[in-house]
């Protein structure tokens, strides 16, 4: 709170109730120390921060081992893409949206992961590092004619995190498997974040498409909401989400 502001208002109501007694009247600037303003503004913040400190502190999980976020894929990136994944699949099932597991998959991108997770402890505040913004899942019904443009994007791109997918970027063959089906449908259906569904990182691909549901839940909290309901992370290798060849 501006302290010269409160000493302005304050001054205002004194000059405004006697203003009918009131002749003449001098006055001058006063000098208000450092040390004052700094311990009338901690007086009235520092509950909230003591408050906030213990959530940050508060321990969630544990983690077995480093995870890391890396090209083309990592742990830590498809290990964040599932959660993503399973928290749209539910939704999209609750409300009739997808039912078919060969035909919905997340995608999102390195750039929205800002952290790695430390083995030990998980705590509050490290998935608010990892996943500092507020960005909420939603899920794009789009043409399967848009999978081509996904495909040169994720190719130039060396890769991005996927779940229930499979990115095939090899010299001689460029392809995609949904779920463990290579059926091909007139639609799919993406899970994703509202950053991302408004072309965030180049993403043009996922303009106009078919339907857009937005689901609410952010995609931070839907990180939260495992990490509380999982005693420990276990470390999973890569599983060949995004296959480039060996240079």
């Amino acid at each position: 709170m501006n302290i010269r502001f409160v000493f302005g208002c304050v001054f205002f109501l004194v000059l405004h109730s006697c203003e009918s007694n009131l002749i003449n009247y001098s006055s001058e600037n006063i000098k208000i120390e450092s040390a004052i303003t700094t311990h009338a503004v901690d007086s009235i913040v520092l509950p909230y921060r003591a408050e906030m400190t213990k959530q940050m502190f508060e321990v969630l999980s544990y983690s077995d081992s480093s995870l890391l976020s890396y090209k083309p894929e990592s742990p830590l990136s498809n290990l964040v893409a599932d959660i993503i994944f399973e928290t749209g699949k539910k939704y999209a099932q609750d409300f009739g949206i997808c039912t078919d597991q060969a035909q919905i998959f997340s995608l999102l991108n390195f750039g929205g992961i800002r952290t790695g997770i430390s083995r030990g402890d998980v705590t509050r505040g490290e998935i608010y590092e990892l996943m500092p913004f507020d960005n909420a899942i939603v899920i794009l019904e789009i043409h399967a004619e848009k999978m081509e443009d996904m495909m040169a994007y994720l190719d130039t791109m060396h890769g991005q995190p996927v779940a229930n997918a499979r990115f095939i970027f090899d010299d001689t063959l460029k392809n995609y498997v949904i779920g463990n089906s290579t059926e091909k449908y007139k639609s799919l259906f993406v899970i994703t974040s509202d950053y991302l569904a408004g072309g965030g990182d180049k993403m043009n691909f996922f303009d106009e498409p078919v339907n857009r549901w937005d689901t609410g839940i952010l995609v931070r909290d839907a990180l939260l909401q495992y990490m509380d309901e999982k005693d420990t992370i276990y470390f999973k290798p890569v599983d060949g989400r995004m296959y480039f060849p060996q240079k």
